[in-house]
């Protein structure tokens, strides 16, 4: 199985150790990746809401699928990194989104960020943060919901509640996502 990293305007030297840790430890089932960029202006242009001043995240999911689904391999996975912060529309705020189960997911360091909050920005913070989410989203493209238990799928409504989560999948959800690689 393989994993594609899309960032836009994300640097790769952030990404790659967050995805090298994420494929040794929890997603074993990639036996190989690749980090490349995009030009953000193909995936987000017609995605901005002026009213809310952020972008639609099922308008760019959508567009990320209509733009690459005729290039990814059956057995492909495509988590796209960005720095714009995103919404959908019965939801103020998304850190990401995905498809359900799928191929394509989206994750927004915007809201990862410390500085979003006023605070010092914390680099080792937002890896750990940006680490969550993809497992998170990955999850879902192999047909995770959100899980009750002590788990990575837990549903964040805000920062801390993906601080408060751990960078891994429960025994349940680990359970089903080997199954669903195996299927």
């Amino acid at each position: 199985m393989k994993l594609t990293c899309i960032t836009l305007n994300v640097s790769e030297v952030l990404v790659r150790p967050v995805i090298e840790r994420i494929l040794e430890s929890e997603l074993t089932v990639f036996k190989e990746y690749r980090i490349t960029s995009l030009d953000e202006r193909l995936l987000l242009s017609h995605a901005y809401n002026a009213e809310r001043g952020q972008y639609d995240g099922s308008i760019i999911l959508e567009s990320v699928k209509s733009l690459l689904s005729g290039q990814v391999e059956k057995l492909e996975k495509v988590i796209v990194i960005l720095d714009r912060d995103l919404f959908v529309p019965r939801l103020n705020f998304i850190f990401g989104i995905a498809e359900f189960p799928g191929q394509f997911a989206i994750v927004s360091i915007t809201r990862l960020k410390s500085s979003f909050y006023g605070l010092p920005e914390n680099i080792n913070l937002l890896m750990e943060r940006l680490c969550k989410e993809i497992l998170h989203e990955l999850g879902h493209t192999f047909g995770l919901g959100h899980c009750e238990n002590f788990c990575v799928m837990m549903f964040s409504n805000c920062i801390d509640e993906v601080d408060m989560k751990p960078a891994k999948y429960c025994e349940h959800c680990r359970e089903k996502l080997l199954k669903a690689v195996n299927l």
